[in-house]
C-alpha cells in the first residue's frame, strides 16, 4: 500500500522555486536566498504535521503487521509535503522494515533535485534498501508524468536501482497518447532489458 504522508500548512513554494530558478539562472544568490528562507518555514511549521503522520503510520503499522500488507512511504512532488527527504529515513528508522518501507517516484526526486532541494542520486543510495517499488515518468524542469525518453531523466544511470525492485510501474499522465506511452516502454526495456512484463501501464 502506498501512501501520500499529507503536508504542512504553508504556502506552497514549489512553482515559485521554479519559477525564480529558471528566470534568475544569472542570478544565483537570489534563489539561494529564497530557497533557504523556504526551507526555514517549513522546519518551522512541520513539527505538529510531522508528529500527527507518525501516530498515524503507528496504527497502520500496528494494523498490518502479522497480515503480510507492506506500507510504503512515496517521495513528494510538493516541498510542504511530507515527507522530506528527511523525514522519509525518520520514518524508515522508527518502523519495522517488514511492514514499513520506501516507494521511490522518479519524477518527484528529480524534480527535487531541479530545485535544489535534495539530490535524486540520495534518494537512491540511502533508500534503496528499503524500497518496495518505484514510479517511472520523465521530467522537463518540474514538469513530471512525461514518458519516458521525452524528459532529462538519465535512467540509464539508474538501472542498478531499478531492475532489482520487483514492482515498477509506470506512472504517465495526459496528454501523453498511447503511441508516446508505448515508446515509453520501448524506452524503458531498452534501458532495463529484463524487466519487459514487470512495467506496468
Amino acid at each position: 500500500m502506498v501512501v501520500h504522508c499529507g503536508r504542512i500548512e504553508m504556502e506552497d513554494y514549489t512553482r515559485r522555486l521554479a519559477e525564480r530558478r529558471y528566470a534568475s539562472a544569472g542570478n544565483s544568490d537570489e534563489y539561494a536566498l529564497m530557497l533557504k528562507t523556504v526551507k526555514r518555514e517549513r522546519e518551522l511549521r512541520k513539527g505538529p504535521y510531522v508528529e500527527a503522520v507518525c501516530r498515524s503510520l503507528r496504527e497502520l503499522v500496528a494494523a498490518a503487521t502479522g497480515t503480510g500488507v507492506m506500507i510504503a512511504v512515496e517521495n513528494r512532488y510538493y516541498y510542504r509535503e511530507i515527507p522530506s527527504f528527511e523525514e522519509i529515513g525518520d520514518f524508515l528508522s522508527e518502523f519495522p522494515e517488514d511492514v514499513l518501507c520506501y516507494w521511490h517516484d522518479f519524477g518527484h526526486a528529480q524534480v527535487a533535485e531541479n530545485l535544489g532541494l535534495a539530490e535524486h542520486r540520495g534518494f537512491l543510495e540511502r533508500y534503496s534498501g528499503r524500497m518496495l517499488g518505484v514510479y517511472l515518468h520523465d521530467v522537463n524542469r518540474i514538469r513530471d508524468h512525461l514518458p519516458p525518453g521525452q524528459g532529462h531523466i538519465d535512467f540509464n544511470s539508474w538501472k542498478g536501482y531499478i531492475k532489482p525492485v520487483e514492482v515498477k510501474v509506470l506512472e504517465i499522465h495526459q496528454p501523453a497518447d498511447e503511441p508516446a506511452v508505448r515508446e515509453g516502454i520501448r524506452c524503458l526495456e531498452r534501458i532495463l532489458q529484463d524487466t519487459g512484463p514487470q512495467v506496468k501501464v
